[in-house]
């Protein structure tokens, strides 16, 4: 065994690469203890390796790599993997940190980095901004990936098996995944559970509406094969010389054809409720409301409905009731 400091040239060991490395390293093979260089290429590593620019292992390595600028695998990973750019040609076993992580054949474990990416087979947890795989878990802002949990701002898949959880999910088909989200977009028909979900049943109509309630409604209905979500705004006025309100609102509802043209449906909202008190604003509001509607088809594009109601509006800071009564409601959906 020796211990060496000094350029080491292809000509004296098969093993080094022909630009050279300074290092001290054990064995002019495979290193199976330590290698520390500038730039550290060895054939294969049972141990701990420092690249302090830059390097990595030709073919397999168990043990702890750490390189600066990339570290390059081209075959398996068994341990811990730490560089810039980290490559692993093969699987990962262990964990991976870095700005840019691949495995190219998949990973079982851990890959922290601003971008990671795992192919093939992927049983693991995935925490970047963006990452790309099959199955195991990822957290990030922007996930890639079919199988498994993605959690991030936006979830993609062309074929969704898995759960999406984020504010933006889309896939272009959904046999047997589910998204939950703020927005869930699917070009067939899947579980969905969000704010606003749709699919290839999905109908978008306009609302418009007067009630005891709120006198002037208008709003976007997307309605489901069973489900419907609503987003509207409504005003109204209370005496001429008292005040004015005005509500925007968010209501989820499950619906039922009884006939071919006939519907009854029930939901649930909540509404953030502004009211200008002869000229002052007034204390921020919120209003929690339940109704249950009757709808009836006149036209393909159109539709009437009724609604009866019950809300109860709250004030925002202390919880204090403000008013709570029932409410009556009539409408026409179009398109």
């Amino acid at each position: 065994m020796s211990v060496r400091l000094m350029p080491v040239l292809a000509a004296d060991a098969d093993s080094i690469p022909a630009y050279g490395r300074l290092s001290i390293g054990l064995g002019n093979d495979s290193v199976k203890s330590v290698d520390v260089g500038l730039i550290g290429v060895v054939p294969s590593l049972k141990g701990f390796q420092l690249g302090i620019i830059g390097g990595g292992v030709l073919n397999s390595m168990s043990g702890v790599g750490i390189y600066g600028l990339v570290g390059m695998t081209p075959e398996n990973v068994n341990g811990v993997k730490i560089a810039g750019f980290n490559y692993i040609g093969e699987h990962l076993r262990g964990v991976a940190i870095g700005g840019i992580n691949i495995a190219g054949e998949g990973m079982r474990g851990l890959q922290i980095g601003a971008v990671n990416g795992s192919s093939i087979e992927t049983k693991g947890v995935q925490l970047g901004i963006f990452n790309g795989g099959n199955s195991g878990l990822r957290v990030g802002a922007f996930n890639l990936s079919e199988r498994g949990v993605s959690i991030g701002f936006a979830n993609i898949a062309d074929t969704l098996l898995g759960f999406h959880i984020g504010v933006i999910n889309h896939c272009c088909s959904n046999p047997s995944g589910t998204q939950v989200g703020i927005i869930n977009v699917s070009e067939d028909e899947g579980r969905q559970i969000g704010l606003l979900n749709f699919n290839k049943r999905s109908r978008l109509q306009m609302l418009v509406a007067a009630g005891s309630y709120s006198p002037v409604n208008l709003a976007l209905r997307v309605r489901n094969r069973h489900t419907y979500n609503v987003i509207g705004f409504g005003m109204g006025q209370k005496g001429w010389d008292d005040y004015l309100y005005g509500s925007v609102y968010y209501r989820i509802g499950q619906y039922l054809t009884l006939l071919s043209r006939f519907t009854v449906s029930a939901d649930v909202g909540i509404a953030d409720v502004a009211v200008m008190r002869k000229g002052t604003d007034a204390p921020d509001m919120f209003a929690l409301e339940g109704r249950l509607n009757v709808e009836y088809e006149v036209h393909p594009k159109a539709s009437l409905f009724a609604t009866i109601g019950y809300a109860s509006t709250r004030y925002v800071s202390n919880g204090k009731l403000f008013r709570q009564k029932p409410f009556v409601e009539l409408g026409v959906a179009l398109f």
